[in-house]
């Protein structure tokens, strides 16, 4: 199974694990575990779709609050403005700067950030895709930036 489905991909560069955890991604050409309409499905019919329209406009709603955050940070370069809910940006400076305030932000387990390569450049991404994230978590991803940036 693994074989036939593991990709490698720049925006999952981040789902290393070690060889004793089982990383579904590998596992299932949707990158995750089977019967995902289950998941959309119940939901849907317990709150309806108002519910998820709520959700869906708070995050966009922080997307762009993040990235308005980003650009008053010294150093912050904005990748791409949020069109949906992932704002990408990255520090002035290397590759190997940016890993490293990857790690950084990471390593405040306060919050958790992903990457991925464009154009040979290692940026930096806030995707906000959990209904249970809210201002006072994006708040703290943007102190761990400011902090890390200094």
């Amino acid at each position: 199974m693994r074989r036939a489905h593991q990709v490698d991909a720049s925006y999952l560069q981040d789902l290393n694990t070690s060889s004793d955890e089982i990383n579904f991604v590998d596992y299932s050409p949707e990158l995750t575990r089977s019967f995902r309409g289950l998941r959309v499905w119940l939901p849907l019919m317990l709150y309806g779709a108002a519910a998820f329209r709520l959700y869906l406009d708070e995050k966009l709603a922080l997307s762009q609050w993040a990235c308005e955050q980003l650009r008053e940070i010294d150093g912050i370069e904005i990748i791409a403005e949020p069109q949906l809910t992932v704002t990408a940006f990255r520090a002035a400076g290397s590759n190997a700067m940016n890993r490293q305030l990857l790690e950084k932000i990471n390593a405040t387990k306060s919050t958790f950030i992903s990457s991925t390569t464009i154009n040979e450049q290692v940026v930096l991404r806030i995707a906000l895709l959990c209904f249970r994230t809210h201002k006072e978590d994006v708040e703290k991803t943007i102190a761990a930036i400011r902090e890390s940036m200094g």
